[in-house]
């Protein structure tokens, strides 16, 4: 049946038109559900994809939007696979630093040998002999 709108006095309305009106009115709101579920999580149009720190791009959902990578050579940008500071091999500068800038090396050389003394030979073999001489050097490499 098509939907009339224009109802006069003199029309009738039958069990058969009421039927159809309510499938219609039926399916309208299963598609009605149905567009809600479809839509439901998704992003609006009017959202917007921000291009951070290395990137450009972006832009609102209302069209295909692309992020690329910002290349140069200044601060924020992405260094290229080219790029010659990648293998740029320095040479180091000399510099020192104390025991303490070693984490845990006082504690790990704390009652080791303290380096006073002096050997006044050394002995190298296989075997370490019964008994030792103070101030030898004892070496048994490993077979």
């Amino acid at each position: 049946m098509t939907l009339k709108n224009d109802w006069t006095e003199d029309d009738w309305f039958a069990h058969t038109d009421q039927n159809e009106l309510a499938d219609v009115v039926n399916q309208n709101t299963l598609d009605i559900a149905a567009a809600s579920t479809a839509l439901s999580g998704k992003a609006d149009k009017t959202t917007t994809i921000s291009a951070g720190t290395g990137l450009t791009g972006g832009g609102s959902l209302a069209a295909n939007r692309t992020l690329a990578a910002d290349f140069g050579t200044g601060a924020g940008k992405v260094c290229e696979g080219n790029d010659a500071r990648l293998s740029d091999a320095r040479t180091p500068t000399a510099h020192t630093h104390t025991t303490a800038n070693v984490t845990g090396l006082d504690a790990a050389l704390a009652g080791k040998i303290a380096g006073s003394g002096s050997a006044v030979g050394m002995w190298m073999g296989t075997t370490l002999p019964g008994s030792g001489t103070a101030g030898v050097l004892y070496v048994v490499p490993p077979s």
